[in-house]
Formats: structure tokens, C-alpha cells, sequence
């Protein structure tokens, strides 16, 4: 499709294995009239130097190639379910902070990318894993997520990104497996926020809490790398039932007297001490 689609009456029908190439020389944008809300298409390829925007309504992909140019979600969900080929950080995803990714299926999914123009386009709203393989966020490409982050099954890489989490209460949850490889985690919400358990790489809790609890979730926190608080006007640290673990392979520092109400158990796990 290299510009815009008219149908009269209902929008074309594919089979199971047809292919929809965007390859217009100026931005596109789908609509009903070539995919229509509510099904699924099996190949999405975006070959588009200037992009393709989702319009409006959510759409599910089974295989995603971005041969040319971003694919922006928008205010929807863009769901995959299959494979994801040729993306990079030139032909990457393009989110918002009203964009819902959610990752699904059963076969190896890919590297994905995020678009790195601003903190805006490397944003999504809710974020969601749901495949036992493992996803892998590539080189260069940090991500916000202002929701909800949901891993609920398989293994999330994030490589050596930073991910940023701002949303509220229990903004990372679920019980996949997290593969932090030399990433960073930032909780950075204005409000209270649950700390999930799981084992980071390095991890940061900052920001202004508005007098809100911070709650660290009930079992055990792991820190590879660094642990760095410096989050102000909390009215409490709801710690019960938790534990953070120290299991770096180098030596390791715990931040100082002013947060000593954060922990209620202290393990470690680390030969050169902490």
C-alpha cells in the first residue's frame, strides 16, 4: 500500500498468511478501510522511510519487519504474537504515554527497539510479556513505562538499558523471570509505589513521594549492582516480609544511615564484601 485505501462497504478479508506492506514515500497511517479493528493480521511489514501510525483502534500482528522507518502505536495496544525482524533503533517503535505494547505467542520474538527522539517516543503506558521465551530490549534503547509493567511469563533482557518505571502502586508485576544483565531500574513515581521483587542489576528509588509509602513487595529483592535511594518526603517504608540481598561479584555499598528504615532483612550473597 503506498498511499491511502477506499473500500465501499466492509474492509478486505486475508488469508491466514497474507502480508500488509506499508510503502508510501510520505507518513501513513492505517485504518479500517485495508484492516479492520478487531483482527489480525499475520505479516505487517513497515516500509516507509517517514513511518506508519497505528490510527486509531488497537491492532494485533502476528510477525512484524520494519524494513524502513518507526511504527507508532498511539493512543492503542499494538499486540505481536509472533516474530519481530529487521528492527533497530532507526526502525524502531515509536510510543506515548497513552501506547499499550503487549508481547504474546509462543515462538522467539526478536530484538526489539524503542525510538529514541525523546523521553516521549521511548514511553509506553502498559507494557506486557506474556511468552515463555525471552524478549530482549536492544543496545541503546532505555524505556519508560508510565503504567504498568507486566511480566507474566517468560524472561525479559533488558541488556544494559535503563528502565524507567513511573507509574503507581505495583507498577512492575508478575511472575516471569528478569535477566538484568548491566541494566538499571528506576523507580521514579511522585506517589507511592510497590518495589517488585526480583533480582536487579542496579537499582534506583528517587523522587518526591508526596508523603506516600514506599512498599518494598514480600520476598526477596536482589541487587547485582548498585543500590541508590534518594527518594524524600516518604511517609513510610512498608518492609515487611522482605528481604534484600546483596549477590553482587564485586564489592558493594548500602546506602547510608538515612535510609535505614528501608531495610528489614539484609542478606548477602557477595565473596567481596559489601
Amino acid at each position: 500500500l503506498q498511499g491511502t485505501a477506499t473500500t465501499a462497504g466492509t474492509a478486505p478479508t486475508y488469508a491466514s498468511g497474507a502480508t500488509i506492506e506499508y510503502a508510501g514515500t510520505s507518513a501513513q497511517t492505517v485504518s479500517t478501510n485495508e484492516w479492520s479493528l478487531g483482527t489480525t493480521t499475520n505479516n505487517l511489514v513497515v516500509n516507509n522511510a517517514h513511518g506508519l501510525s497505528l490510527g486509531s483502534g488497537s491492532r494485533t500482528v502476528n510477525n512484524l519487519t520494519l524494513t524502513s522507518g518507526k511504527l507508532a502505536i498511539g493512543a492503542n495496544t499494538l499486540t505481536i504474537n509472533g516474530q519481530c525482524f529487521s528492527m533497530t533503533l532507526a526502525n524502531s517503535i515509536t510510543g506515548s504515554s497513552s501506547s499499550n505494547l503487549s508481547i504474546g505467542g509462543t515462538v522467539a520474538f526478536g530484538t526489539f527497539f524503542m525510538d529514541q527522539t525523546r523521553a516521549a517516543t521511548r514511553t509506553l503506558q502498559n507494557f506486557t510479556i506474556n511468552r515463555p521465551q525471552t524478549i530482549t530490549l536492544g543496545a541503546s534503547s532505555p524505556l519508560i513505562v508510565s503504567g504498568t509493567f507486566t511480566l507474566t511469563s517468560g524472561t525479559f533482557s533488558p541488556f544494559a538499558n535503563t528502565v524507567t518505571l513511573t507509574g503507581a502502586g505495583a507498577c512492575f508485576t508478575g511472575a516471569g523471570t528478569l535477566t538484568p544483565g548491566t541494566s538499571t531500574f528506576i523507580y521514579s513515581g511522585t506517589g507511592a509505589q510497590t518495589i517488585h521483587t526480583t533480582t536487579y542489576n542496579n537499582l534506583t528509588i528517587d523522587g518526591d513521594r508526596g508523603f506516600a509509602n514506599i512498599t518494598l513487595g514480600s520476598g526477596t529483592i536482589s541487587i547485582a549492582g548498585a543500590l541508590s535511594l534518594s527518594y524524600f518526603n516518604v511517609s513510610s517504608i512498608v518492609n515487611t516480609g522482605n528481604t534484600v540481598n546483596f549477590n553482587g561479584v564485586g564489592a558493594q555499598t548500602i546506602p547510608g544511615t538515612a535510609f535505614t528504615n528501608f531495610f528489614r532483612n539484609l542478606s548477602t550473597a557477595n565473596g567481596s564484601g559489601v
